[in-house]
């Protein structure tokens, strides 16, 4: 059972590909729709809803691996999106796989990867605490200093909002 059309497909399709595109109003624009779409289907049936969640959760797996830096940043914020979006059971067996993809990002040699990947830490913390405290808290606590030691003052102030708000998740 397919609940979801060949065109919703096709401009869900659209707007994840326009994640990549060169200019960064655009990548801003498609991230704020991607997650404006986000809670729409939050209010969809649950099957739907789940179809949706996959299909994003997918190109965004897909893209994580990525050597391109375009789709690495729009991976990084689709998953942002879908950690602030979907309901907390949805992600329970990708959680440590999404995770782990995360984290071998982090020594990508782009600024704005490693900003995304700093702001995305407290949301990925948030998410399931638990797994997070027990998998991942070394790794991201070490990354975010070194941010923050590493960066010229205007990028450091990412790193110490993404601190403050770790220290409050945890």
């Amino acid at each position: 059972f397919n609940s979801i059309t060949a065109g919703q497909k096709e401009c869900l399709k659209d707007l994840l590909g326009s994640l990549k595109d060169n200019r960064a109003q655009v990548r801003e624009a498609s991230f704020d729709l991607v997650q404006a779409f986000l809670k729409l289907i939050s209010n969809r049936e649950e099957a739907t809803r789940k179809e949706l969640y996959l299909m994003i959760c997918n190109k965004a797996k897909a893209d994580i691996t990525s050597n391109d830096v375009l789709s690495l940043h729009a991976s990084i914020l689709i998953v942002e999106a879908v950690l602030t979006h979907s309901p907390p059971d949805f992600l329970p067996e990708q959680y440590g796989e999404i995770c782990e993809s995360v984290f071998k990002c982090r020594e990508h040699k782009n600024v704005q990867i490693k900003k995304s990947i700093v702001v995305l830490i407290p949301k990925l913390a948030s998410y399931s605490i638990p797994t997070f405290l027990a998998k991942f808290l070394q790794q991201a606590m070490a990354f975010i200093l070194d941010f923050i030691l590493k960066k010229a003052i205007k990028e450091r102030g990412t790193g110490f909002v993404a601190l403050g708000c770790l220290c409050k998740i945890l």
